[in-house]
């Protein structure tokens, strides 16, 4: 069954992430989830 394997992919992810994993996947569900997603830039800095 598709479920099964999506449940044991984001199992396996969720596990991988450690301490970061919260965040990320509201990151992840936010950008998928976006209809008309933007990027933007951040001024890089010169070392």
């Amino acid at each position: 069954m598709p479920d099964t394997k999506l449940k044991y992919f984001r199992d396996q992810i969720y596990h991988f992430l450690g301490k970061a994993k919260d965040a990320t996947f509201e990151l992840t569900d936010a950008a998928l989830l976006t209809r008309n997603p933007s990027s933007f830039n951040l001024p890089m800095q010169h070392y």
